[in-house]
């Protein structure tokens, strides 16, 4: 007994270090946290072992981006919901890479990489596919829709050293095209919110939306300010200007407009229209919303000229 006197023992505790305890999302995210994927200054992928991807179609895109980028092929070997491997398809070339999930059966981990490449540039690689080049020069189409394709052709090569043929590009400029249909119709939803905020924050001013039923779909707009009303009744002379166009834009339509003339001939807008078509029953709405609005005094005279005097 005396042998063992003044010896302090230890807990099981102090055995276990504290990530030996750590729950199984907590030591996930702390790994992933610590070498997660990220793009280089510019855009530019570069690939090292122990990078982590948030799954398997995060990693399938970073390798699709590295292949346009450095100008090559990859042919995935292995292609499963565990694991993925890669390898340059020209003859001879090392490269090589292999990623496997992590313990939350989610993320992809790159377990090892042959970064070295023995092969030609390739300037027409198969996956610049329609859906990327569209991704990319998406916002490019929004600002210029009538861009042409070979200029879109020239921009791929200079940035990307990426060359397609003259069908592939029309088919991206075409995709690109519907998205931004897609997003000015996506806008519609927020009119009554603006007609809200309109009447709220600008007292006196109309905004009318008609709907189309059953769909509630939009149908017309008509909007003047109170300002404008005020400036036509205090200084403008009795006179209103009628005109239409059509819009170009994604969803067509047709803009109708009000005018009057200042002291000095100059143009001023009193109120616009968005409607259907140039038809009767849009200017008799367009012209009764305008009546109603201004409370024009039955005993001053008032002139209207419609465009081609119709």
């Amino acid at each position: 007994m005396a042998l063992f006197e003044g010896y302090q023992s230890r807990s099981d505790d102090e055995y276990f270090s504290d990530s030996d305890l750590e729950p199984t999302q907590v030591k996930v995210a702390r790994l992933m946290k610590g070498n997660p994927f990220q793009r280089m200054a510019g855009g530019e992928i570069k690939l090292h072992v122990g990078q982590t991807f948030n799954d398997r179609f995060v990693l399938r895109n970073v390798m699709r981006e590295y292949a346009i980028q450095e100008g090559v092929e990859l042919d995935r070997v292995k292609n499963d919901l565990v694991r993925q491997t890669y390898k340059c398809t020209a003859p001879g070339c090392p490269w090589r890479a292999h990623a496997s999930c992590m313990i939350d059966r989610t993320t992809m981990q790159l377990r090892s990489l042959v970064d070295q490449h023995d092969c030609h540039r390739l300037y027409n690689n198969k996956e610049a596919k329609v859906k990327w080049i569209a991704y990319k020069f998406e916002n490019i189409v929004k600002r210029n829709p009538n861009i042409s394709v070979r200029v879109i052709g020239d921009l791929l090569l200079d940035k990307y050293k990426v060359a397609v043929d003259i069908h592939r590009l029309y088919r991206a400029k075409i995709r690109a095209l519907k998205g931004l249909r897609k997003d000015h119709a996506n806008c519609f939803q927020y009119l009554r919110q603006y007609a809200y905020t309109l009447n709220q924050t600008n007292h006196g001013s109309t905004v009318h939306i008609s709907i189309q039923q059953p769909l509630s779909t939009f149908q017309r707009l008509f909007l003047s300010f109170e300002a404008h009303k005020l400036g036509f009744m205090g200084g403008c002379r009795q006179f209103i200007g009628l005109d239409g166009c059509h819009l170009k834009g994604p969803c067509g339509g047709v803009l109708l407009s009000a005018v009057a003339l200042d002291a000095n001939s100059g143009l001023f807008p009193l109120a616009v229209c968005i409607c259907e078509k140039e038809i009767q029953f849009s200017w008799c709405w367009f012209l009764n919303n305008l009546k109603v609005f201004l409370q024009y005094p039955a005993d001053r005279p008032l002139t209207f000229m419609p465009d081609r005097q119709k």
